[in-house]
Order: structure tokens, then C-alpha cells, then sequence
């Protein structure tokens, strides 16, 4: 795959990087870097060709590659492309340098194609009606089909009907991975209002070990919540961490910081049962515009205690009316070797509004909030040069900076 004959004449570059990108089964990260490797062994071609080229693959085919052009991997790239570069030979060299440093330093890589993605989506009362709509349940299937593990929240599923619909269309629209459940008892302190907390996973890259429906009943603390938390640890063979908890919360809006401060009990009395530390909190937590004061956040331990990480900032927008923006839904995350599990920066809302071209009305039929995402780090299956490859866009960066100075170093020599 390496091409080392090629001629301006002969077969466009670009459909030989297409190939190599059909034949590794990748994405951008691996593709670009495959890609840089072929063209290191290619010195007849121009430099212009070789950007012009790679450009072209790359924002033509930036939506099969779940990618957008403010990737930080995709502008990295494309940033390296557009600097000066003085010659062909000087690109050769600073990418096999580049390359040779990621080798030397080791670093593990998560290929775009294989990370594993975590969600929590407030489904707004999903039940037999929203089930009963195709437009919908499509919808709904293309976003929980994005997730190993898919948090549903404000199911409304009284009769036990919508949920196989919803599985039923899951397997429809994705026919690589079977999909199960495991849910909640129906919460809520009315009988005439109740909601469960369902998680969606994959069966063949994460499998469910335990689960635990916190009581509320503990003393000091007697029905803190309106639903209580539901924790379900999890194994995924194949993420850096291997085995975690994830602990939903769908907080009440009146009573937010109340609830959010119980949930620090929860975290501490699931750490200590389930003797881990690898635990998420996630959900709609009604954290902003007004349901959590400034003031207040000093008496929830949630925020104030520092093991504990905010994935999704408070300028984030989970919402999807225009006329509101609010980070009502939170990732949090227990300790620094979870976070160091966690890709970085890739925690952020999921706007299927515009990911999908729906008018705000049809974005609404679905949900009045974006789901939220992060990704968790996977060992490597295939090793790129004999082991490391570059996991970020900062770390790539990185790199690249040091093969320019140590290209410097040793044509001063």
C-alpha cells in the first residue's frame, strides 16, 4: 500500500488514500498518518499535489468520517499542511521524525474509528405515544446507535410498550451490534407521575456486572431525591479503565442543589461498596440558568469537593429551543485516573438539530434537550510502526513541534 513507483501520470493520489482507508478500516487520525507514510515513500510527487489531495479526501469525506472541520485533529492536519514548507524533502523529513517521536514516546492511541462513547440523553417523556411516531424513533435510533452506553432518562413506560419498539428500531438502523437494556423501578414520589433511568449498551463491547438502586432511606437524608440514582457498574475490555460506574441523576429544577449534594453520598456509599473509584455521574442535573445559584455552589459537595471533574462546562448549551441556553445536563467524573481514561475534550453536547438538519419543531418532537457525550480511551488492536501512535490533536502537536526542532538540531549539524 505504500506506492513507492507513483508518478504524477498514474492514478490519482486520491483514490489510492480512499483505498488505503477502505483496506485499514480507519478513520482520520490512522487514515492521515497512513496516508503521510505513503507519501513519505513517494518523492516524485509535488507538495501541492500532496495537499491539494489530502485536503480533498478529507473535507469530501468528513461526514462518513464523523468529523467536522473544527476537529482538533482535522485542523491540526490541516494546519501542518498549510505551513511553509520549503521543499517535499522537508516535509519527508520533519513526519519521519514526527513519527519516529511517537514511537519513542510511547504514547497509546485511540483510533477515531474505536472510541468508546458514553451518553446521557433526557428523552422528555418517552412512552408509548413518542414511540408510535417513525420520524421519531428513527431519529432517536441514529443518536443512541452513536453510544456504547446510552443513558435514557424521563422514560415514561408504564405498560412496557415503548421500550421493545425502541430496541426493535435499534436493531433496524444498526445491524453491527446488538443492543440490550437495563433500567430502574419506576421513580417518583406521585403514582400518577413516574420515571425510569435506562441504560442502552452494546452486548459485544461492554456488558453490565452489576447494578444497585440506591434506597434514599439513609438516615439525615430521608427522600432527597425525586428519582432516586441508579448505579450500574460496567465492564468494556477494550476502554484504558476496563471496568466503571455510572451513576444517573435526574434532578427535580426546585430542588436542584439539594439534590445534587445528596448525590455526593451516593458516590461515596457505591465507592465503598463496590470498592472503586471509577465512577461517572451523569444526567440531567438542572445545573444552570437559575435552578443552580452562584451562591449555592459552595454548599454542594459535588462542585466543592476537587477529586471530582466537570466534563461539560457552564457555558455549554444542552438545550434545544433557541430562545434558551442552559448546561442543564452534566458529565462528572471521580478521580484523575478516570479522567485520564477520558479523550480529551471530548465532552460536549450532541446537536442532532444540526448534525441532522432538523428544524427546531422536529428537533423538539424528539427532545427539548441535546444528549451529551464523552469518550473513553481503547487500547490499539492494530499497532501503527511496531507499537505507539498519537492519541490527540494537542499531542500531535506536540510532536510535530518536536520533529521541527529536532529537524533543526540536526540540519545545523
Amino acid at each position: 500500500m505504500l506506492f513507492p513507483n507513483q508518478t504524477d501520470g498514474e492514478r490519482p493520489l486520491e483514490e489510492n488514500i480512499l483505498d488505503l482507508m477502505a483496506a485499514t478500516n480507519s478513520r482520520l487520525l490512522c487514515t492521515t498518518r497512513d496516508a503521510v507514510v505513503c507519501l513519505l515513500f513517494s518523492p516524485r510527487l509535488s507538495y501541492v499535489h500532496i495537499k491539494a489531495s489530502i485536503k480533498s479526501v478529507f473535507f469530501k469525506h468528513q461526514t462518513k468520517l464523523n468529523l467536522s472541520r473544527s476537529s482538533p485533529q482535522l485542523m491540526c492536519f490541516i494546519m501542518f499542511l498549510d505551513g511553509d514548507c520549503a521543499s517535499f524533502q522537508l516535509l519527508a523529513m520533519s513526519l519521519s521524525l514526527l513519527l519516529l517521536l511517537a514511537v519513542l514516546v510511547d504514547v497509546t492511541h485511540t483510533k477515531a474509528g474505536s472510541d468508546f462513547r458514553i451518553c446521557a440523553f433526557n428523552t422528555q417523556h418517552f412512552g408509548e405515544s413518542k414511540s408510535k411516531k417513525s420520524d421519531v424513533m428513527g431519529t432517536l435510533a441514529r443518536i443512541i446507535t452513536r453510544c456504547d452506553v446510552c443513558l435514557l432518562q424521563e422514560v415514561r413506560d408504564s405498560r412496557g410498550k415503548a421500550l421493545p419498539l425502541l430496541l426493535d428500531s435499534l436493531k433496524r438502523f444498526d445491524t453491527k451490534y446488538k443492543y440490550e437494556t437495563v433500567a430502574s423501578e419506576r421513580l417518583g414520589r406521585s403514582e400518577t407521575y413516574q420515571e425510569q433511568y435506562v441504560f442502552v449498551y452494546r452486548k459485544e463491547t461492554v456488558r453490565v456486572t452489576d447494578q444497585y438502586q440506591y434506597p434514599d432511606n439513609k438516615p439525615g437524608d430521608v427522600d432527597a431525591f425525586s428519582r432516586e440514582p441508579f448505579a450500574v457498574r460496567f465492564r468494556a475490555d477494550r476502554t484504558a479503565i476496563k471496568e466503571f460506574v455510572l451513576i444517573p441523576q435526574h434532578t427535580t429544577p426546585s430542588n436542584t442543589t439539594k439534590e445534587l449534594d445528596a448525590l455526593y453520598d451516593v458516590l461515596q456509599h457505591v465507592r465503598n461498596m463496590w470498592k472503586t473509584e471509577n465512577v461517572m455521574l451523569l444526567g440531567d442535573f438542572n445545573a444552570g440558568c437559575g435552578y443552580l445559584a452562584k451562591k449555592n455552589r459552595k454548599n454542594v459537595r459535588l462542585i466543592t469537593d476537587t477529586n471530582l471533574i466537570w466534563l461539560i462546562p457552564d457555558d455549554a448549551d444542552t438545550t434545544v429551543r433557541a430562545t434558551t441556553s442552559c448546561p442543564y445536563d452534566r458529565i462528572v467524573v471521580n478521580g484523575e485516573t478516570f479522567h485520564r481514561a477520558i479523550v480529551p475534550a471530548s465532552a460536549k453536547p450532541f446537536n442532532f438539530q444540526e448534525q441532522y438538519g432538523l428544524t427546531e419543531e422536529q428537533a423538539l418532537d424528539v427532545s427539548d434537550h441535546y444528549p451529551v457525550e464523552v469518550l473513553l480511551k481503547v487500547k490499539d488492536s492494530r499497532a501503527f510502526l511496531g507499537g505507539s501512535s498519537i492519541t490527540s490533536g494537542n499531542q500531535f502537536m506536540t510532536l510535530f513541534v518536536l520533529s521541527h526542532v529536532a529537524f533543526q538540531i540536526l540540519t545545523s549539524l
